[in-house]
């Protein structure tokens, strides 16, 4: 398996296992992607307390992971599906950026 692969598949463990942590739940047992939105309104209540220790373990987490290879790490990670969108542009991320990611995400 090339270096690529080994990257991204350590990169979506850590966000794999901030979801767990934060929910509770698999994504799978969470809900049907059909009806994400609705279940982190119905849970969310449920999981927010969980949330924030599940955030800071996730942010430690992504440090050490591109603490590993620096500067080429963090290349390697830009081609991830969906980074670009998250990494380029301006030096500031507005709340009309994160509403933009959120929808792409969902």
């Amino acid at each position: 398996m090339t270096d690529h692969l080994l990257l991204q598949r350590e990169f979506f463990q850590i966000l794999d296992d901030f979801f767990k942590n934060a929910t509770g739940e698999s994504p799978e047992d969470f809900a049907d992607i059909e009806k994400f939105g609705d279940a982190i309104h119905r849970k969310g209540e449920k999981f927010a307390p969980r949330a924030i220790k599940a955030f800071e373990k996730a942010a430690g987490d992504l440090k050490a992971f591109y603490g590993k290879g620096g500067v080429a790490t963090f290349q390697q990670a830009r081609a991830v599906g969906g980074m670009k969108l998250v990494l380029g542009g301006g030096s500031r991320f507005t709340s009309s950026h994160l509403a933009s990611v959120r929808k792409m995400a969902l």
